[in-house]
């Protein structure tokens, strides 16, 4: 249960006592109305009228409004004349003298009843009250106020049983939750977080905690592997590149073309630590989001366009044949880094180049399809194969066909983390050669629009 709904049902809960007392005074005032109601003043026989006025009978009508439902009352005056009964005794009119201590005496000798004889405040009158002892004993007055004192105490448990149980349930959770973050914060990554926290919102928080002591771990596991792959693809060139070097240093080269050749090794390797430490470069402003202050809005079109020479020029240079097919609106405009972009694509198109065999063709595509830009880069190589396709984009992971080329398997890890950073995404697909698609979201303007073509703002 959540501890907004634990609260909310102990405040109505609690909220509840006045309105339960509320209710029970109405019971209590309703049970001890009488029903036989005094008569007012201009009521009252001839004979009683001269031996009081208007205003003492207001008072008396005031203080016997709330008595017993059946008790009978006589009202005397100073002079002990009878000046009103709710059930006149025979014999008795109004304005005759008849003391009340006579007739509380006999009164009191019936059975099951009690008299009483009071003179309330300044009211020059006496009251004499016959009441019924099943009607004393059964007051709803007296029932009114055990019952109400009942409730009460029945409600005070309530609030306090139930905020000691939402107190310690509350404690007890967050104890447990502020152990299991300390274990976190201390690197303690291997012990789950328990679910069982007492409170929803408690519950959801431990599952937080555990979903980040995973992500924690994933990232510890990824650095680890991340450093030990950095270090064994950046020794290979190094030794080769020393090797070569101490080769030219210590002994004589047989001819100056050998000389050429050893140079020319070295130059290669310094070209491929260039290449990777361009790639960990990219890929550490990936995972920050550094480039992002040098985005702009660019026509799509146009760069594609001005990427697209370059790229046909390498591939004709490997005896590649090179297809661009750029069907973009002119106007359509995508905010990016384009540095960050170009390097994407040079990264696809010289893998679409190095897997391929001299004659085969690769390309770009671009063209708009519903609500998105979707950007190809193709070949009619080999293809991924279907147990590395999942694979493709993880960084250090390089498929069976590569493993023999140079690189460290962090390219396309860097060509996802940037097209993600963008807010657009990338997917491969393997289908009479190797395909990679990125998708980009794109609003096509509205009928109504008074532009002239899209803005393509992402």
């Amino acid at each position: 249960m959540r501890i907004r709904t634990q609260f909310t049902a102990l405040v109505v809960g609690i909220s509840l006592i006045p309105l339960l007392l509320l209710g029970v005074g109405w019971v209590m005032a309703t049970a001890n109305q009488s029903q036989n109601p005094l008569p007012s003043y201009s009521e009252l026989p001839r004979e009683s009228i001269g031996l009081t006025d208007g205003s003492t009978w207001s008072k008396v009508v005031s203080v016997l409004g709330h008595r017993p439902v059946k008790s009978r009352v006589y009202v005397f005056d100073a002079s002990y004349r009878l000046i009103y009964s709710s059930v006149p005794e025979p014999g008795v009119p109004p304005g005759v003298a008849v003391p009340p201590n006579v007739l509380l005496n006999e009164l009191s000798k019936r059975q099951g009843t009690s008299a009483f004889l009071v003179r309330v405040g300044d009211i020059p009158v006496w009251i004499l009250a016959l009441v019924d002892n099943k009607e004393l004993k059964g007051d709803p007055f007296q029932w009114s106020l055990v019952v109400s004192g009942i409730i009460l105490t029945l409600i005070l448990v309530f609030a306090i049983v139930f905020s000691i149980i939402l107190a310690g349930r509350i404690t007890s959770s967050i104890v447990l939750l502020e152990k299991a973050v300390r274990r976190v914060a201390e690197g303690d990554l291997d012990t789950k977080v328990d679910a069982r926290l007492g409170s929803d919102e408690i519950r959801t928080l431990g599952r937080s905690v555990d979903q980040l002591r995973v992500s924690l771990q994933e990232e510890n596991s990824r650095k680890s592997r991340f450093v030990m792959g950095l270090s064994h693809d950046l020794k290979t060139p190094l030794a080769l590149i020393k090797g070569y070097a101490e080769l030219l240093r210590d002994g004589p080269v047989p001819t100056e073309k050998a000389r050429v050749a050893h140079l020319e090794l070295v130059l290669d390797k310094v070209d491929q630590l260039d290449g990777m430490i361009e790639d960990l470069i990219d890929y550490s402003k990936a995972n920050t989001g550094e480039w992002q202050q040098s985005w702009a809005e660019i026509p799509l079109k146009a760069f594609l366009e001005e990427y697209a020479p370059e790229a046909a020029l390498d591939a004709r240079l490997l005896g590649r044949n090179f297809e661009a097919e750029i069907d973009l609106p002119t106007d359509l405009k995508v905010s990016f880094d384009p540095r960050s972009i170009q390097r994407c694509l040079e990264n696809l198109t010289t893998n679409a180049m190095r897997y391929t065999r001299e004659g085969d063709k690769l390309g770009i595509r671009a063209q708009v399809r519903g609500d998105a830009v979707e950007i190809m880069v193709w070949d009619t190589g080999p293809g991924i194969a279907s147990e590395d396709l999942p694979h493709i984009f993880d960084l250090f992971y390089r498929g069976s066909a590569s493993r023999r080329e140079p690189g460290m398997g962090i390219g396309l890890a860097v060509v996802k983390t940037i097209m993600e950073t963008h807010g657009w995404s990338i997917r491969a697909e393997s289908s009479s050669g190797a395909r990679f698609i990125i998708t980009i979201p794109w609003q096509p303007p509205s009928a109504s629009s008074s532009s002239p073509g899209p803005s393509g703002k992402v």
